[in-house]
């Protein structure tokens, strides 16, 4: 965990009966709680970002229900393919070598 971070962690119980962990951080501008399923298979099932230095406290809140871990991708589907006339250049040259 960074430094500055604070950590606190609670259990509730689900709709569905099943325990959650959450956890909650906090940084400069942003503080953050993410819930997880206890038991065998421990997925995220909500995430909640408060921008804690904005008017109002904006929050972001997203809720996770169906998880398909069975899932099957497509060979290649993530492989990176060039567009014709495209050229390789070094990084570095742009950041001074470094």
């Amino acid at each position: 965990m960074r430094r500055g971070w604070r950590r606190r962690s609670g259990r509730s119980a689900s709709r569905r009966t099943s325990a959650r962990s959450a956890r909650q951080f906090s940084q400069a501008t942003i503080e953050w709680q993410i819930w997880i399923d206890a038991g065998d298979t421990p997925l995220p099932r909500k995430l909640v970002i408060s921008y804690v230095q904005e008017p109002g406290e904006p929050q972001y809140s997203a809720t996770m229900r169906r998880w398909n871990l069975e899932s099957k991708v497509p060979e290649g589907l993530f492989t990176f393919e060039a567009p014709e006339g495209a050229q390789k250049i070094d990084a570095t040259a742009m950041t001074g070598g470094r």
